[in-house]
C-alpha cells in the first residue's frame, strides 16, 4: 500500500509551505525553503519508486493474497477465497505496473474488509495472518531502505 513518489513530495512541500515557512523569520532561511519548494515542484512528476523495489512489493503482496485465499479456502469459505482470487486476476491482468500495484492495493484492503467481516468464522485468523505478515515484512522493508537520521545534525542546529 504504497503512495505514488508525487503525493509525498506534494506532501512535504505542503507541510514546508504551510508549516515551516510561517516559522521562518529570517529572509535567507525564507529564500532556502522557497528554493526547495521550487525542487519539489520541478521533480514530483519526475520521481518513481526503483522498479526493483516496486516488483519485489507487488510480488509479496500477490503472494499474500494467494495464500490467504487458499487459506480461506480450505477453510470452507469458498466466496471470499473467490472474492480475492478475482481481484488478485484482475490486477496481474495488468501490463501498466502503477495501475498493477493501485489494484494490488485496493485488493489487500478489500482482502481486510473481507476477512474482518468473516472474523468469527473458523480459520479466518490464518488467513489474516497471510495479509499481516505481508504487511508487517513490508514496513520492514521499508524501514531497512530509509537513510540514517540526522539526529546529531538536528542537535547542533
Amino acid at each position: 500500500m504504497r503512495l505514488p513518489p508525487a503525493v509525498v513530495l506534494a506532501g512535504v512541500a505542503r507541510t514546508l509551505e504551510e508549516d515551516v515557512l510561517p516559522a521562518v523569520g529570517d529572509r535567507a532561511a525564507r529564500g532556502l525553503v522557497f528554493a526547495a519548494l521550487e525542487v519539489l515542484a520541478n521533480v514530483q512528476d519526475l520521481v518513481e519508486w526503483r522498479v526493483d523495489v516496486r516488483e519485489e512489493e507487488l510480488t509479496a503482496a500477490a503472494a499474500a493474497l494467494t495464500e490467504s485465499a487458499e487459506r480461506l479456502q480450505a477453510s470452507g469459505l469458498g466466496a471470499e477465497a473467490a472474492r480475492l482470487r478475482a481481484a488478485l486476476a484482475a490486477a496481474e491482468h495488468l501490463d501498466d505496473r502503477a495501475a498493477r500495484g493501485r489494484a494490488l492495493d485496493a485488493a489487500l484492503e478489500d482482502a481486510l474488509v473481507v476477512l474482518d467481516r468473516a472474523r468469527a468464522e473458523p480459520g479466518v485468523e490464518a488467513a489474516l495472518a497471510s495479509i499481516r505478515a505481508h504487511l508487517v515484512n513490508q514496513t520492514i522493508r521499508d524501514l531497512m531502505r530509509t537513510q540514517r537520521p540526522l539526529l546529531n545534525r538536528i542537535s547542533q542546529g
